[in-house]
């Protein structure tokens, strides 16, 4: 075994990439299309990582493509995957092939091949990739990170309704669309064209950063940068990388929508956003959420794949929870560095979460008592 370092996205590069995603396991987010899309708008240029594109090869056949990147935080080198907080899912790229390797061979090259850093930081990774157990869990430290929802898909979207969503939730949008079919006429909007891509990314765009101000969460779209991610996907047209793009419009208003992706048979829940101003209480979302799992089971989608996160509302949609890991290993002093600050920040974070769960358990028992 041998391996190949690339620190930059060169025409060679791109060719081997594209031709191995038809051979490997993997998701839409360690497409090249996505990766180079991400660091040309976001890696480069705003967080200045240096790729280390690792690509391991047994005689001529390639095994793997390890999709790195080292980044600065407070001077600490650390080697993470490509993608950033975009990518739902990150990890390696994996042959069909791949039988009896030894990864300890694989480790020992890696240190000698990747350019110097102090800390591996190797975050949303899945258990199993294709039917492949994922060698990075099983070879350096790795924790539960965070949890991933998706659904199987009916045959038809009535069995899929009748048989995977609550009755209540059921009537309960017959109920608004009754409710929004009085204000105006309710239209299911699939982006066809460029043209129309740029309205609905740009709705959801302003939907979002209004949610965000609203739950006083970090708005990602104040940073130029991300917002010209968003906007340039819609110069991306690959197989690997179906971008989807849809609204749900009463009369000419736009009250809901979605960016998301689709491949191999699945479809990726990634940007939903809402109008507000009164529209919330029609539940808008939801209402397009019903239309997406729809048009996947007409398009002979197998999985609606509701991608990392927790949230409370994907129960109600999706029949198998997975979880995704994160692997740390420190190189040197900073390393360990690193390493114990972020798990002072994480315990406040814990700390913060479980305080405010008990204020609002005691906010709502004194509500009960007054009343």
């Amino acid at each position: 075994m041998h391996l190949e370092l690339y620190e930059s996205f060169t025409p060679e590069l791109k060719r081997t990439w594209k031709k191995f995603e038809k051979l490997a396991f993997s998701t839409p987010f360690q497409s090249y299309e996505w990766l180079f899309h991400w660091y040309s708008f976001v890696g480069e240029p705003f967080l200045s990582i240096k790729p280390q594109v690792i690509l391991l090869w047994k005689g001529k056949t390639l095994l793997a493509i390890f999709p790195f990147g080292i980044s600065r935080s407070y001077g600490i080198k650390v080697l993470k995957w490509l993608g950033g907080y975009q990518a739902d899912y990150m990890g390696p790229l994996l042959s069909r092939k791949w039988v009896d390797v030894d990864f300890k061979k694989v480790k020992d090259l890696m240190n000698t091949t990747i350019s110097r850093y102090d800390v591996m930081h190797l975050e949303k990774q899945k258990q199993i990739i294709g039917n492949i157990k994922n060698p990075f869990l099983s070879n350096f430290p790795s924790y539960k990170n965070l949890d991933t929802y998706k659904v199987r898909l009916e045959e038809s979207w009535e069995l899929h309704s009748n048989k995977k969503v609550k009755k209540k939730i059921r009537l309960d949008s017959l109920r608004q669309y009754r409710r929004l079919s009085k204000i105006g006429k309710i239209k299911f909007m699939i982006a066809q064209d460029s043209h129309d891509k740029k309205i609905i990314i740009e709705s959801m765009i302003s939907q979002k950063s209004r949610r965000y101000k609203e739950i006083g969460a970090w708005n990602m779209f104040k940073i130029p940068e991300y917002q010209n991610l968003y906007m340039g996907l819609i110069d991306i047209s690959e197989n690997q990388f179906n971008l989807h793009c849809s609204a749900l419009l009463v009369g000419d208003k736009i009250v809901a929508t979605h960016v998301g992706i689709y491949n191999n048979e699945v479809f990726y829940y990634l940007m939903p956003s809402y109008e507000s101003g009164g529209w919330e209480k029609y539940s808008p979302g939801r209402l397009l959420l019903e239309r997406l799992l729809e048009w996947s089971i007409n398009n002979k989608l197998k999985w609606f794949d509701f991608t990392c996160g927790g949230e409370e509302y994907k129960k109600n949609w999706c029949d198998i929870k997975s979880e995704l890991y994160e692997t740390f290993k420190a190189k040197s002093a900073f390393g360990i560095l690193y390493l114990s600050i972020r798990s002072k920040i994480n315990h406040l974070k814990n700390l913060y979460i479980y305080l405010k769960i008990l204020f609002q358990k005691r906010k709502g028992s004194g509500k009960k008592k007054k009343k």
